[in-house]
């Protein structure tokens, strides 16, 4: 019974990163929270099927849902976080929305201003019967480009690949 913060560190981030100063000399720092409650009973993390890398244009709207379930079916909220281990981390400027809703899993970036990488967390909570039974934390990099007509064609041309390692 109690409950516990599991912590990993990972060293050097990718440098460049726009609202981490000097950020390929910090480590990325991740944490989940473990709440043990035997009347509570057995459950299983959530699950993020979506990709933590997000591509976005500038002056464009940048929505993202990490597709996140839980198994038990418990209920689950999110919350943005700066990141962890980042000195003089903001979070991006020059926007008109830069939020995460809390039930509906949606980050909504309206509109990115400035183009190159930017990192930010968010934090997946995991609720039962009106209890924190766990969350886990989760850092998403956004690469924001320019787009057409600036780039010369439209960004439904544009495919990115991925890992899957699922069947």
């Amino acid at each position: 019974t109690g409950s516990y913060y599991i912590t990993a560190t990972l060293n050097n981030r990718v440098a460049g990163i726009q609202n981490i100063p000097n950020s390929g000399n910090t480590s990325i720092g991740l944490n989940a929270l473990l709440v043990i409650n035997p009347l509570l009973g057995n459950g299983n993390t959530s699950a993020e099927c979506i990709n933590p890398l997000l591509n976005g244009y500038i002056n464009q709207q940048l929505t993202y849902n990490s597709g996140a379930f839980d198994p038990d079916g418990d209920s689950l909220t999110y919350e943005l976080r700066p990141c962890l281990n980042a000195p003089g981390f903001t979070f991006p400027a020059n926007s008109t929305i830069f939020n995460f809703d809390s039930i509906g899993d949606n980050l909504n970036w309206n509109s990115p201003k400035d183009t190159g990488l930017f990192n930010f967390c968010i934090v997946i909570k995991e609720w039962r019967q009106g209890f924190l039974i766990g969350s886990t934390m989760r850092e998403l990099e956004a690469h924001i480009t320019l787009w057409y007509p600036q780039a010369g064609f439209p960004p439904s041309e544009l495919v990115a690949f991925y890992p899957f390692e699922g069947n």
